[in-house]
């Protein structure tokens, strides 16, 4: 067993920076190996082995210690093990699942005696090996068929299994105490629930338009509106939103920002991407998708009017240093997300919320979400025949406007 070098990394690190390698994968490519190089002795195996990069640790041994030496060579002082698709369900791509325990084992090997044989060299320059784990191939929220929401390729467990754990006990030890970006992405992705579709509650978007956003411009002239779409999913609320300041002439020669964020990567990769399938549309006419969208293949893809004014992030409404900046917008749309939370994170996010939010700023959650019962100090109000949140002591306020449902309404029958 190799000695504990923490200390020394650490001590390391407190004096000067220290340089990961590279990609192991394009380095892989450089070899130009195939199908023969990539099987070695599993010559008789049923499938194609070639792109397994990680069976190259057991099938060629000597091209992944020689990429180790090259990247030390070049200056770095830790190497990654290539073992970043090294478990049973990425593995199960290839048939493989029974030399996952090998394959991590050969790959430690190899980079160990590749940083030792360097320490040796330079003791005074002493390299290091760091563990490489992927968050697999496989997501287990999201369907394998755009037609079955509800399809899923890979169950939580598996997942937990993957990673070499036990129990959900282990799970959870991992991310509070030893977990690295790439497992709480891996986990928000796996959390996620894309289930989502146009002009979803369009009340409160019909509100914004004809009711929040013409008094926000009439009082604010040289400020942009700013919204922001808290859990956007897979971006059809943003588009949405966009949709509905459109339709009342207001996109175009406004200023108007709408960040739309999501603690799921995946999720916001989906969205940047913009394709979207004949279950997004489910209440939206087919005149208006016309309108908005243009046919791509299967799909459907979002005019560039509608795109102009979002802006696509990653944030965890559970880490008040990521949403902090998002909260001070004028509307927050924060909808069918508390749902999911206890009462005790609900009111953490909502103290964020309230702290940042402007004085005239607007709150709209979920039709099944309330705060009436959490003790927040947040009021809630009609709004042209939506219901949304303002701050206490602005209702009164709010109400005295005298907006007009029947314009609202109109405007949804328009769109929809």
């Amino acid at each position: 067993m190799q000695p504990d070098h923490t200390a020394e990394l650490a001590r390391l690190l407190g004096e000067r920076i220290l340089v990961l390698d590279g990609a192991m994968g394009t380095m892989i490519q450089q070899c130009r190996l195939g199908e023969r190089d990539f099987r070695g002795r599993f010559h008789d195996h049923p499938r194609d082995l070639a792109g397994d990069n990680d069976l190259l640790s057991l099938t060629q041994p000597q091209a992944i210690a020689t990429i180790h030496d090259a990247y030390f060579e070049a200056g770095a002082d830790l190497v990654e093990t290539n073992t970043f698709n090294a478990t049973r369900i990425a593995q199960a791509d290839y048939g493989m699942e029974s030399e996952v325990s090998a394959i991590n084992e050969a790959a430690a090997r190899i980079a160990r005696e590749s940083a030792d044989r360097w320490t040796r060299r330079t003791p005074e320059r002493p390299r290091f090996v760091a563990g490489a784990l992927g968050p697999t191939n496989r997501t287990a929220s999201l369907s394998p068929d755009v037609n079955d929401p509800g399809a899923r390729n890979v169950t939580f467990d598996e997942l937990v299994t993957a990673y070499g754990l036990t129990s959900f006990l282990d799970y959870y030890y991992l991310l509070r105490y030893d977990a690295s970006p790439a497992h709480w992405d891996a986990l928000m992705n796996r959390l996620a629930v894309p289930e989502t579709f146009f002009c979803r509650q369009f009340d409160q978007m019909t509100a914004l338009a004809r009711v929040i956003a013409p008094a926000f411009f009439a009082a604010n002239p040289r400020r942009p509106l700013r919204i922001w779409s808290a859990a956007c999913c897979t971006g059809e609320e943003p588009l949405s939103i966009a949709m509905a300041l459109d339709q009342v002439g207001l996109l175009e020669g406004n200023s108007i920002q709408i960040d739309a964020t999501d603690g799921s990567p995946a999720m916001i990769e989906r969205a940047r991407a913009g394709a979207y399938a004949g279950r997004s549309f489910r209440q939206l006419s087919d005149d208006v998708r016309a309108k908005y969208f243009e046919p791509d293949g299967d799909r459907w893809r979002p005019d560039a009017r509608l795109l102009r004014n979002i802006r696509w992030n990653v944030a965890n409404l559970a880490r008040p240093d990521e949403v902090e900046r998002y909260a001070t917008a004028d509307v927050i749309f924060c909808r069918n997300v508390f749902i999911y939370f206890a009462d005790e994170a609900i009111r953490s996010v909502l103290r964020v919320f309230s702290k940042h939010m402007p004085p005239d700023g607007y709150l709209f959650l979920g039709a099944s979400e309330s705060l009436t019962r959490l003790g927040v100090d947040l009021e809630l109000v009609e709004i042209g025949g939506a219901f949304g949140y303002v701050k206490e002591g602005r209702r009164p306020l709010v109400e005295q406007e005298r907006f007009s449902t029947a314009d609202v309404s109109a405007a949804r029958r328009a769109l929809l």
